[in-house]
């Protein structure tokens, strides 16, 4: 198992034990079928890259839970990250 959820979250926004919110871009923490669990990626909304455990991995942030804190859906932030932006937050408590 790679992660703690045993699914494929790249591409996802995922909460971490330390409470960060993270989007999920790569490593074999990102996949259920792969023997490593390093997840990369960057955190939400403050675009720092991240290198940690896929075992610290809680849950998958859902689409409410990110229109709550003021976040598109996942495939709007997606396209909007793609573009260079980072949708602005306000206040990840989730």
């Amino acid at each position: 198992m790679s992660n703690s959820l045993n699914e494929n979250i790249e591409g996802k926004i995922v909460l971490l034990e330390d409470g960060k919110a993270v989007y999920c871009e790569s490593g074999f923490g990102c996949y259920d079928f792969t023997v490593g669990s390093a997840l990369c990626g960057v955190t939400v909304p403050d675009e720092q890259t991240v290198k940690t455990s896929g075992h610290s991995v809680v849950r998958i942030l859902e689409d409410w839970e990110l229109k709550r804190v003021g976040l598109p859906p996942l495939e709007e932030f997606k396209t909007q990250l793609a573009m260079g932006r980072m949708p602005k937050i306000r206040n990840l408590d989730i």
